[in-house]
């Protein structure tokens, strides 16, 4: 039965791709004057997913229908020196039976452009280490980002975007990259916590231990070089659908001063802090390595590839044995992480790969995941159709089960 849905379903998807045109996208732009425009722009991503051991039973595979993310994009240029950029965001809609997920502004920003070569953006937006950090999850390779790779230090940002002043410029004709921002940073979040998650207070409810207390801002930076092709935007992208050959090595920064533990706070007999606690720098570090090759005299095939290595150093929290004792270990989100991507498409159907690994700083925080899967190219990024099988193992990989999921997504952008 499932076989044979399967079989309909892939001769609707090969007969789409052939008969869909090549255009990108359906959105509307309204020309309100000279270099003045308005861009309306939605997309969605409806999921199917089954999720081993993700059943209400605990055991039982899932059987999930979500939307993983509904937003209404607005974009628009006040003169030719100055644009905005405004995204709303309704992400995993529905996923598990929930129905009241935040409804939020995900990007929203402006940008002065005096030149190519130096641009300014100002508002709430992704921000670096790495390429993934500030792609577009509107013009992925594979089905999501890769995150387990792809971290922060604990409360400086909301779903990636952090709100502040970044300048950023595109020079030797594109070839070379750059961006660097100062970020509202982490501020009065609890390092210290107890064994349920909660912070350590002393006797008169205040918490002991709170990152950036002076409000230090955060920095971040990337530079991206292309020894083949020019990358331009401020999102980068995972299939450019290329003419030509693009190459591209980056790497970039992420600096929080005072941002993590280094040393908890030790309270007294009286409940007040006896020793006070001590903070350090929660930073990171990332390289990356970007490959789109087009084949054939057509160009109707496409070798697409990525690497991400990146380091986090998030300082140290504490880790509570079954008889309320507590030791300091390094953050679980510190660690060395490292994704591939890799694909091949041929006119409008490719297969693709991805692995994910991170090696935590902190013992039994380790994860290995391998996702194979399938695109289905019907009218480029804007309306599409991806497979994905992935089987992952979290926490001591020796000793881990593997867990398995399947998903099936189909985005539409109009």
């Amino acid at each position: 039965m499932f076989g044979g849905w399967f079989r309909k379903a892939l001769r609707i998807l090969l007969l789409l791709g052939f008969l869909a045109p090549a255009r990108q996208s359906l959105a509307w732009t309204l020309e309100l004057g000279p270099d003045v425009r308005l861009g309306i722009t939605a997309y969605l991503q409806a999921r199917a997913r089954f999720a081993e051991g993700e059943a209400p039973d605990g055991r039982s595979w899932s059987k999930d229908f979500y939307l993983r993310r509904v937003r209404l994009i607005l974009t628009g240029d006040l003169s030719r020196h100055l644009s905005f950029v405004v995204h709303t965001e309704q992400a995993d809609f529905g996923k598990g039976g929930r129905w009241d997920v935040a409804f939020f502004l995900s990007d929203a920003f402006g940008t002065l452009r005096v030149r190519e070569e130096f641009q300014i953006d100002v508002g709430r937006m992704l921000t670096p280490p790495g390429r993934q950090h500030f792609g577009s999850s509107s013009r992925l390779h594979g089905m999501d980002f890769q995150s387990p790779v792809i971290r922060w230090a604990p409360g400086s940002q909301h779903n990636g975007r952090a709100t502040g002043v970044q300048v950023r410029g595109d020079v030797l004709g594109g070839r070379l990259g750059y961006r660097v921002g100062v970020f509202r940073g982490a501020s009065s979040r609890p390092l210290q916590q107890d064994a349920t998650g909660q912070a350590v207070s002393d006797r008169d409810g205040r918490p002991v231990l709170v990152a950036n207390p002076s409000s230090w801002p955060r920095v971040a930076g990337y530079l991206r070089y292309s020894p083949v092709g020019v990358e331009k935007g401020f999102y980068s992208v995972g299939l450019h659908f290329a003419d030509q050959p693009i190459v591209s090595l980056g790497a970039g920064f992420d600096v929080q001063p005072r941002g993590a533990m280094n040393r908890p706070a030790v309270l007294g007999p009286d409940g007040q802090v006896a020793v006070p606690g001590s903070l350090g720098t929660a930073w990171a570090v990332a390289a990356d390595l970007f490959a789109d090759i087009p084949v054939g005299a057509a160009r109707d095939q496409e070798f697409v590839g990525l690497l991400l290595v990146s380091w986090y150093d998030h300082g140290r929290e504490l880790a509570w044995d079954a008889g309320g004792a507590a030791r300091t270990v390094p953050a679980r989100t510190s660690g060395l992480g490292i994704a591939g991507e890799f694909g091949w498409r041929w006119r409008f159907l490719e297969p693709v790969v991805s692995l994910d690994w991170v090696r935590g700083r902190q013992r039994g925080t380790d994860t290995l995941a391998l996702r194979p899967g399938f695109n289905f190219w019907i009218r480029k990024h804007a309306a599409n159709v991806k497979v994905e099988v992935e089987v992952r193992r979290d926490g001591d990989l020796r000793r881990a089960p593997w867990r398995k999921r399947v998903e099936l997504q189909v985005q539409l952008i109009f």
